[in-house]
């Protein structure tokens, strides 16, 4: 579907939902990329997290496997990461659910440490930021480090899922 026929479902179906998005719509494979920081410089790779997985999938599936998930944010939906040959891994991300109008909230479950994306749907793609977080805290670094990212709408890498 092209951004423009995306955006047309979109708002035919807004008056029918909390969300003017369907699941089907957002599903999809996703190329992340770290915007520069204000000094031009990027963050470092291994603080986004994603490492050799730069690929997220969102599906339509609905994830049942967390009870507790489901039981305080309602309905949430499978995520995969995956790697540019087509391997599909649980972490960094392995869940997305919808936020507010046209947001998404993607993570992955963790008391202790973790990677969290909160993005708005821009036509085909996705913006926001993504934070890695520790309960760890080292001696000259933060806690918790955000960084402006866009998920630019890729076709999925043939895998086994």
């Amino acid at each position: 579907m092209s951004a423009v026929g995306l955006a047309g479902a979109c708002s035919a179906s807004n008056a029918q939902r909390e969300t003017p998005f369907s699941p089907e719509q957002v599903a999809g494979c996703y190329r992340l990329e770290l915007w520069p920081d204000e000094s031009g410089g990027q963050v470092e790779r291994r603080r986004a997290a994603w490492g050799s997985a730069p690929i997220l999938k969102l599906d339509s599936i609905k994830l049942t496997a967390w009870p507790s998930l489901v039981q305080q944010y309602g309905t949430v939906f499978v995520a995969f990461s995956i790697t540019e040959s087509g391997q599909v891994r649980d972490h960094p991300f392995n869940y997305w659910r919808f936020m507010d109008g046209d947001s998404l909230y993607v993570g992955h479950p963790g008391a202790l440490a973790g990677v969290s994306m909160k993005v708005r749907i821009e036509g085909q793609d996705l913006s926001g930021s993504i934070t890695s977080f520790t309960d760890v805290r080292m001696e000259g670094r933060p806690s918790t480090a955000t960084t402006p990212l866009r998920a630019r709408r890729v076709e999925c890498p043939p895998s086994g899922r």
